[in-house]
């Protein structure tokens, strides 16, 4: 019960409040990992009762036809192989989600993609390599919708298309932010993705929105005074940020509305957040603080003030 209140504190339901709370300082509280999927009493599974539930999965893998049923079962032989088994098998997981240098896009080859980031037993470096390409995938080198595995007319269905792969590599870096601090080409792909302004909305904006707690812990590990740290690079994306918000502001006066595009000025309220969050440890309080304080009528840019005074 305790550990379900955490879950409840730390991901917190949205609401009606023009600003989110700012992301916990720590690791956040994995429901599904951590408790639904976990062993209570902290018991192993032997490495041989393991890998033959594997092989049992593997049959039925075999025989079934539609991608959401296979990729119920690659779901679960994720968290059944072995870490030895997971490593060996971890190039034939990834191999159909490419065709040469394109990325399919299929149910399928979404699945794989999120079970093969999400194996523990495999190196983390092979995992970010994984992760990178999928990230850095330009429209060009993704394939168009595949749905010929899809079950014909489902009750329910989520649309795929380009931006899903983005998505899920988003959410895969979401739940490892630890891969940001040790692996430097990652964080060089982040550090120029930050500087760049607010997206125009639509699916790009909705991939910013879920690159936004990896964006900020680029800027925390900048700001941090830690061996690897660059504190020009943490004060250039928080200049960014603050002419990205300025741009969008102009871009609504001449429209002469607000923020129509909802996902949008989410990424405006959060880079106003992190500003006030992030501004006095890169050492840009004063700078920050004015640019906060000409937006005082603003529920978001209140909240940053707040963090900035901190």
């Amino acid at each position: 019960m305790a550990r379900g209140a955490l879950h409840d504190l730390e991901v917190p339901r949205r609401s009606a409040a023009p600003a989110d709370l700012p992301p916990p300082r720590r690791d956040r509280f994995r429901i599904f990992g951590d408790w639904l999927d976990a062993e209570p009493a902290g018991g192993k599974v032997a490495a041989a009762d393991a890998l033959a539930r594997a092989r049992d999965l593997d049959g039925e893998l075999a025989i079934l036809r539609f991608d959401p049923s296979r990729c119920r079962v690659l779901e679960e032989l994720g968290l059944w192989l072995p870490p030895d088994e997971a490593s060996r098998r971890f190039d034939a997981l990834v191999a159909p989600v490419f065709d040469g240098e394109r990325v399919r896009l299929s149910t399928e080859a979404l699945c794989r993609m999120r079970v093969a980031l999400r194996l523990d037993g495999v190196d983390e470096a092979r995992r970010v390599r994984l992760l990178l390409r999928l990230l850095s995938a330009t429209p060009a080198q993704i394939g168009p919708p595949d749905t010929r595995g899809d079950e014909p007319h489902p009750a329910l269905a989520t649309p795929i298309d380009a931006a899903s792969v983005a998505a899920e590599a988003a959410r895969a870096l979401d739940r490892n932010l630890g891969w940001i601090d040790r692996h430097a080409d990652l964080r060089a792909w982040l550090e120029a993705q930050a500087l760049a302004p607010v997206p125009p909305g639509g699916p790009a904006a909705a991939r910013w929105r879920l690159l936004q707690p990896a964006f900020e812990r680029v800027v925390a590990l900048h700001a941090s005074g830690g061996p690897v740290a660059r504190p020009e690079v943490a004060r250039a994306i928080l200049r960014a940020w603050m002419e990205s918000v300025r741009v969008a502001e102009a871009q609504q006066r001449v429209t002469d509305a607000r923020v129509t595009d909802a996902l949008a000025g989410e990424v405006v309220k959060a880079r106003l957040r992190a500003l006030g969050e992030h501004g006095r440890r890169a050492g840009i309080a004063e700078e920050v603080g004015a640019f906060l304080d000409e937006r005082h009528s603003e529920r978001a840019a209140v909240v940053a003030s707040y963090l900035l005074s901190l």
